[in-house]
């Protein structure tokens, strides 16, 4: 298993989607065209960058085996090879993108204060009261509940009030989910200051980290794509 890290922070949009937009295949190209905020189109298309870059690089992909589809709810995989599988998230300065040999959701959030409507429209009644003044908690929480709905693959069909996490213990992280209890699926990482970063995968273990450079995505990309 290994997490992909990239800060977007320094680079310029305009030079990176001339030179690799339209080497991004079917959708994800014009999904990220129409987005309206630049840094948004950034985070975008750096993210899926940085998936080709850790599938080539390390994984020894050629560009014409990255055929991507969808599950029926939206979760992407490689057609070619479906023993892989990979996540993407970005926040703010910084895109994620998580490898693993079974399913995997991956999800970072910068810290910021919380925001009233957001904090009653994610959190179970079991964590309000232990959330409502702590952003550190609250973020990790935000980040867990999205690993877990990206590890499931059921997107907007999962809601995520129903999941209730307790962090009492940060090594074995449990998930309450439909009467259900899940754990060992979990990793919680403070690797970037004022931001969050969490991962859902079966049997989770402490994976590899790379800090990714453009000049590393673009040194490895530019001759294949």
């Amino acid at each position: 298993m290994k997490l992909y890290l990239i800060n977007v922070s320094d680079l310029n949009y305009d030079a990176i989607q001339k030179r690799f937009l339209n080497r991004i295949k079917g959708d994800k190209r014009s999904r990220i065209h129409k987005l309206h905020v630049e840094n948004d189109k950034m985070l975008a298309l750096v993210s899926e960058l940085l998936l080709y870059y850790a599938l080539i690089q390390d994984y020894r992909f050629s560009p014409e085996e990255l055929i991507f589809e969808e599950n029926e709810y939206g979760k992407p995989f490689l057609a070619k090879a479906q023993n892989l599988h990979f996540n993407l998230s970005h926040s703010n300065d910084w895109a994620a993108c998580y490898i693993s040999n079974s399913s995997v959701g991956v999800d970072i959030e910068q810290i910021e204060d919380i925001n009233k409507k957001l904090f009653n429209d994610i959190t179970h009644d079991s964590e309000r009261a232990t959330l409502s003044n702590n952003k550190e908690n609250f973020f990790s929480i935000w980040c867990l509940k999205e690993s877990y709905i990206k590890f499931v693959g059921q997107g907007l069909y999962l809601n995520i009030q129903d999941l209730s996490f307790d962090l009492n213990r940060k090594q074995n992280i449990k998930l309450s989910y439909n009467n259900q209890v899940i754990t060992n699926h979990f990793l919680l990482l403070d690797i970037i200051a004022n931001y969050k970063v969490a991962v859902c995968c079966k049997n989770i273990t402490e994976p590899d980290i790379e800090l990714v450079t453009y000049q590393n995505i673009k040194k490895s990309l530019i001759k294949v794509l």
